[in-house]
């Protein structure tokens, strides 16, 4: 069990003030989120070529799935560079029941 967080990953309250907590897919996808976010902003300073970066993107997304109980439920993992914005990475998880997550991870 995990904090919900929001945009911004800000701390959730329920209606009660009470603070909301996830579980299952839905903890496992802010986990993603967050670690893929901090490891954009780390690796997006590095002068490395565009293709090593979404190869470190997505083994970033790969070790939080190998660390959960859904890396067997995960048909595949993406990154690209989005073609309509500026330093922004596309993360695309697609899990066996053809579901998707996506994130963009933006400066």
């Amino acid at each position: 069990m995990d904090i919900k967080l929001g945009e911004g990953f800000d701390v959730q309250f329920s209606g009660r003030n009470d603070l909301e907590t996830i579980t299952g897919r839905e903890a496992f996808e802010q986990r993603v989120a967050i670690r893929a976010v901090g490891y954009f902003h780390e690796v997006i300073g590095r002068n490395l070529p565009k293709e090593q970066i979404l190869n470190l993107i997505q083994l970033e997304a790969q070790r939080v799935a190998s660390d959960g109980e859904y890396l067997n439920d995960i048909k595949s993992i993406s990154a690209q560079f989005s073609p309509d914005s500026v330093n922004t990475v596309q993360l695309t998880i697609v899990y066996n029941t053809n579901e998707q997550f996506q994130i963009d991870l933006t400066e």
